[in-house]
């Protein structure tokens, strides 16, 4: 499986700090998918065999959103798209939309090759329609010189920047809400976090104590 990372914050930075931003992604990404990982500017692409992939992928700080995608060559787009197109069941809809983006020289627009491959997938598609307001099903198409990806869906991620970038922070855990939520944010906030649960006795008892180590299971799975 072959999936798109998209990020969003890590575009605003200078050169050497996205940079950096980048390559702590990358090793989160790694930290909890078996995988290959390849970098183009603004993009981040992720192969692996592993099934939870995107349920994982939902917890990583710095992903603001993702894409299951399929490749081929710019020569095969126009009889792929047919076969991509039965593969995620479009002819099961009643309105599609094609939206085309293009990094490279080429001899056509992205509107020109939208339009293209619409007409082929009304040809191959007839109880189809075009609406591009609102669309039942999108596909997107991806052009990156001679290289194409498409998909038509866009899982949004947990956001925020990478895990790691921003060092540690010490969180105290009271088995209540108000941690739990202060902790996850921070670690929304890059912040890697070092739990401590005090036994304030008789004010905290084993149940507070449960609690605590509950929540601290949840937030684990984010790191």
């Amino acid at each position: 499986m072959l999936y798109l990372i998209r990020y969003s914050e890590i575009f605003l930075k200078s050169e050497f700090v996205k940079k950096r931003w980048e390559e702590t992604l990358i090793r989160n990404i790694k930290r909890v998918l078996d995988c290959k990982v390849r970098r183009e500017r603004g993009r981040i692409w992720v192969i692996t065999d592993d099934e939870k992939a995107k349920e994982k992928l939902k917890k990583v700080f710095g992903i603001v959103s993702f894409s299951e995608c399929y490749h081929c060559k710019l020569d095969e787009l126009n009889d792929f798209i047919v076969e991509f197109c039965k593969r995620i069941g479009l002819d099961k809809a009643k309105t599609f939309a094609v939206r085309v983006k293009r990094v490279g020289e080429h001899d056509f627009t992205s509107q020109q090759k939208a339009a293209e491959l619409g007409a082929i997938i009304l040809k191959a598609f007839q109880n189809l329609k075009v609406n591009l307001d609102d669309p039942e099903k999108t596909i997107f198409v991806e052009i990156r010189n001679q290289d194409c990806y498409l998909f038509h869906e866009v899982i949004k991620g947990v956001g925020g920047i990478p895990l790691g970038v921003e060092g540690k922070l010490v969180s105290l855990f009271s088995g209540g809400i108000d941690s739990p939520v202060a902790t996850w944010m921070m670690m929304k906030r890059g912040c890697k976090i070092v739990p401590i649960y005090f036994d304030c006795s008789p004010f905290t008892d084993e149940t507070t104590l449960k609690r605590a180590k509950a929540v601290a299971k949840i937030l684990k799975e984010y790191d």
